[in-house]
């Protein structure tokens, strides 16, 4: 059979379906969602649409024929009710060229990463605002109150004095500078 307009390169992988085969004697077959209604879905035995409430009835997952397919049948439900699916790109294919500038705000990005803003204090504004990086005051608490490891490959630096709670081990492999 012949198809006009654009090419369906992957068929029907934007809906839901679901393929079964006919053995002659199963009536019942299991779905993936549960359906409330026939109409709801479309039923194809050997490309032959089925009536919804004559050839077939579902309840939840459960859709059963009112005769058994034959042997080797095809059949083919497409939910018209389920979400559609939408191609997701690969993993690791979306570069910061394909996002949308300005898509991306604090509210998006999770709480406990910070920007740097509200680190910094100085000529450049308010402390919180991720503009602040060219003030000319890094802050930083007095108190460590969290576990905290630094690397033999890395350095880090605080301004002193800081005290590390009693129940909170600093571990230092790399080197630390407190000024």
């Amino acid at each position: 059979m012949s198809y006009l307009g654009n090419p369906l390169n992957n068929g029907f992988d934007f809906i839901d379906k679901q393929t079964f085969t006919g053995d002659g004697t199963t009536t019942q077959f299991t779905m993936r969602d549960p359906i409330s209604r026939p109409e709801i879905i479309e039923v194809f035995v050997g490309n032959i649409r089925q009536e919804p409430g004559v050839a077939y009835t579902v309840n939840g997952t459960t859709l059963t024929f009112t005769g058994a397919p034959i042997q080797g049948e095809t059949i083919y439900i497409v939910n018209n009710n389920s979400a559609i699916r939408l191609n997701e790109p690969a993993p690791n294919s979306v570069d910061t060229s394909q996002i949308k500038d300005g898509a991306i705000t604090q509210a998006k990005i999770d709480a406990s990463v910070s920007l740097g803003g509200s680190q910094f204090k100085g000529n450049n504004g308010t402390i919180g605002n991720a503009g602040n990086l060219g003030d000319i005051f890094r802050v930083n608490s007095q108190t460590l109150t969290s576990n905290v490891q630094i690397n033999t490959t890395e350095n880090a630096s605080a301004a002193g004095p800081i005290t590390v709670d009693a129940s909170t081990t600093l571990t230092v492999n790399g080197y630390l500078s407190i000024l």
